[in-house]
This record gives structure tokens, sequence and C-alpha cells, in this order.
């Protein structure tokens, strides 16, 4: 028998939930933190920070794909290498990531402080959970299934409140006079017309755009303010 699946108090399942669950917190974590910068504001504290409300549950997906991918090195050079102690290294990865984010979230520091202060962090954040495995694992398997409860709330409240205000919007519109025009305004920020097929670029990138085209009049000089 392997002495060394004896005396862990771990297995690749629960190096999986821990990133899991620090994924979802790292992420949700940064999108609240993102949107208290964008609206305090104050002194021009992140001035290139623009979020919307569903960062909350967006943010974790970034997090939990990076966390989940790093569990799974971890676990795989810890079978190869078994002195290699898996959890106080995943947390010591799990611990930096999630403090350099955070402390670059509002570009007010420099990257090389981040960098040191979050390993910093990590290496004394690892020390101090090395000593107490059995507790933090449990803690991870214990948190992890409310945290997942949490970020399915957040995507169903976020994304529901949203559909319920536009159906609300949409109800409540004034019934259109008699006789008036039906004309659908369509505008796109960030769209350039001359990748727009209907405008001879040579990819198809726009077939609804392109039908629109064929079926009404374009104009191929419109100036507006």
């Amino acid at each position: 028998m392997d002495k060394s699946s004896v005396t862990r108090p771990w297995n690749a399942g629960s190096l999986l939930v821990v990133a899991l669950g620090s994924g979802i917190f790292a992420g949700m974590a940064e999108g609240a933190g993102l949107l208290f910068f964008q609206r305090l504001n104050w002194a021009r504290w992140g001035p290139m920070i623009h979020v919307s409300g569903e960062i909350v549950w967006i943010s974790p997906i970034v997090d939990v794909i990076l966390f989940l991918s790093l569990a799974l090195i971890c676990s795989v050079v810890s079978r190869l290498t078994p002195r290699v102690p898996a959890v106080r290294v995943l947390i010591s990865l799990l611990t930096f990531f999630s403090v350099y984010d955070w402390l670059t979230l509002t570009g007010r520091l420099y990257h090389r402080a981040c960098f040191l202060l979050a390993l910093g962090v990590a290496v004394a954040f690892a020390r101090w959970c090395g000593k107490r495995e059995n507790t933090f694992l449990r803690f991870w398997k214990k948190t992890t299934p409310w945290l997942v409860a949490a970020w399915i709330l957040a995507f169903g409240g976020l994304q529901g409140s949203k559909w319920l205000d536009e159906r609300s919007a949409v109800a409540h519109l004034p019934a259109a006079a008699p006789g008036a025009p039906n004309v659908l305004v369509i505008v796109e920020d960030t769209l350039r017309a001359d990748h727009v097929s209907a405008y001879g670029y040579t990819r198809s990138t726009s077939p609804n755009f392109d039908r629109l085209a064929q079926q009404g009049v374009l104009f191929e000089n419109a100036v507006s303010t």
C-alpha cells in the first residue's frame, strides 16, 4: 500500500472543492469591489472601471476556471512527486491570485507592489493553514455548497430582475397613435461599417443586417451628431 495515500488528508476531489469555493468567493468579491469603487469614485478612483451588476456572477467564472486548473495541476504534480505538499502549494497559489486581483481593482497601486504584497500574504496564509490542513479542508467542504448557491442566486436574481424590469417597461408603453409609422431604430455603438458585409466586407459578419439592407434602404453615407 502506498504510504503517502494513508497519510494524506486530501484527495483530488478535495482540492477541486477548495478551488471551486475559492474561485467563487474571489470572483464575487472582485465583482462587488468593482461595483463599490465605481460607485465611490471619489478622487477619480478607478477612472477606467465601468461595469454592470452582472459582473458579480461573471467574474467568478474566470476565477473558477483558473483555480480548478491550478488544483488539477497540483494534484497531478503531487501524485508524481509525493513530497510536494499539494494543499499548501494550492493555498499559496489561490491566495496569491486572489489578493493580487483584489489589490489591482482600483488601478492606484503599482503592479510590482501588488505582486510583492500578494506574495507575502500567500506565503503567510499558506504557512498558517499548513498546520491546519484537516480543518481547512473541512471548512471548504462545508462552505463551497453555500457559495455555489450564492453564485446561482446572484445569477438568477440579477438576470431575473433585468428580465422583469424589461417586461414591465414594455407592458407600460403607451399605445401607438393611429397611423403612426412603424419604425425600428437599432443603435450600435462599437460597430465599424467597414466590417459589415452589406458595406463590402469580404467575410460574412452581419447576416441579419445584410437581410435588412436587402429588404429596405441602405445609406452608404450617413452623418449624424
